[in-house]
């Protein structure tokens, strides 16, 4: 049988591939997706789209400015985000967070609610919506499809280093606590706490009643760790992050006596 189509090299020029400057490049992403996925699609999906949709509607929140200069990378179970305006990354990661804990808090069912964490790195990244037509034709076609590819060692810091993360926590990566993009300070901390960033004690408080139901969570995740496939080890680990990621705000209750 002949081939139907003559083979074409898949040609690409990485001389012709754009500088860039150092941006914050952050991973948020639900936890536990795909035992949730061997459990129930439906379950499934609702932790991947309720992500997904807090992260659009803390964007579309976000000044027209601040808005214009935060660009995201949606990837399953988990979005990239990249700019280079620490006050946008702030104010987005403070309203993402937010709502996700707004949303956890709320769910009564055990069973229906979803943990999330995130990483932040700083450096140079490349956006596929910048390659020219001389680093590839074929990807200069498929304007959609280039502009969805992201890539960088920022990416994979902040992945790798998300499992640091506490539960509805950040983990800033080392790059981004020796380095900002101009002319911004690097951040001095390895866990960003977006309730304490706000100064406002409602915040501290939706922060104390986030600790108290996580607590909740977490025994009740472990007297059904089996049927849902969430190692003790693993629990006890993330409760014990939890405790200390939420050590400076006041805790109702016996949660994590």
């Amino acid at each position: 049988m002949s081939l139907e189509q003559p083979y074409q090299r898949p040609v690409f020029n990485s001389a012709k591939l754009p500088v860039s400057p150092s941006q914050y490049v952050g991973w948020i992403d639900a936890m536990g997706i795909q035992s949730a996925m061997g459990r129930s699609m439906d379950a499934a999906a609702n932790f991947i789209f309720k992500l997904h949709i807090t992260v659009l509607q803390s964007v579309d929140a976000l000044p027209s400015r601040q808005r214009k200069s935060l660009d995201l990378y949606p990837v399953m179970d988990g979005v990239y985000f990249v700019t280079s305006d620490q006050q946008a990354l702030y104010t987005f990661l403070r309203r993402v967070f937010r709502s996700l804990a707004e949303e956890f808090n709320g769910t009564t069912e055990m069973r229906h609610r979803f943990l999330v964490r995130g990483a932040l790195a700083c450096g140079p990244v490349v956006h596929g919506r910048e390659l020219t037509p001389e680093a590839s034709a074929v990807l200069q076609a498929h304007p959609t499809y280039r502009d969805s590819i992201l890539l960088g060692l920022p990416m994979i810091q902040a992945y790798l280093t998300e499992r640091m993360a506490p539960p509805f926590s950040v983990y800033v990566h080392e790059s981004a606590r020796a380095f900002a993009p101009d002319p911004f300070e690097p951040i001095r901390a390895t866990w960003w706490r977006w309730f304490r960033a706000s100064h406002n004690d409602q915040w501290l408080a939706l922060a104390s009643k986030l600790h108290t139901e996580l607590g909740r969570y977490f025994d009740w995740c472990k007297n059904r760790s089996s049927e849902i496939n969430y190692e003790i080890a693993s629990i006890e680990k993330h409760k014990q992050l939890a405790k200390e990621y939420f050590t400076d705000v006041e805790i109702s209750g016996d949660a994590f006596l």
